[in-house]
């Protein structure tokens, strides 16, 4: 089955403000070091500020990519109607395959042993994915 990419331009896009971040931060960093120190500012204080911003950017790539990996409850999750088609067409997919497994067997490709295995492992799959589809359509989380 294949899997839709949602959301993939956007976390590209998130991925290079990242890269961008971290580079900018980078030269600015050592831009302002150089310029606090040759003014003749104290060198405590100029390297306090430049782990302050280097800290400051680094915390926000590190948000950004646990946004990206989807690990922060505000990530961007399937809708409940994309995970129901999505459900659907797993459901129709296991439904043809099992459908080739009796093709098979019928055709004498297969012995009787390993069809019942195989419809077994099929049948137990398609009643999961309709338990998880009639859950979801109630409302219930799967």
């Amino acid at each position: 089955m294949k899997r839709k990419a949602t959301g993939g331009r956007f976390f590209i896009f998130l991925g290079f403000i990242a890269i961008f971040m971290s580079v900018f931060s980078t030269l600015f960093v050592f831009e302002s070091f150089m310029q606090l120190y040759l003014s003749g500012s104290d060198l405590f204080m100029t390297a306090l500020f430049c782990i302050s911003v280097v800290a400051s950017f680094a915390l926000l790539d590190i948000l950004m990519i646990l946004y990206m990996l989807r690990l922060l409850p505000f990530s961007f999750k399937p809708s409940k109607k994309e995970r129901i088609e999505e459900l659907k067409e797993k459901k129709k997919e296991l439904i043809k395959l099992k459908e080739n497994v009796e093709n098979k067997y019928y055709k004498r490709e297969l012995d009787r042993k390993s069809f019942q295995n195989m419809l077994t492992q099929y049948e137990r799959k398609i009643s999961e994915t309709d338990a998880k589809l009639n859950r979801l359509k109630r409302g219930k989380k799967s």
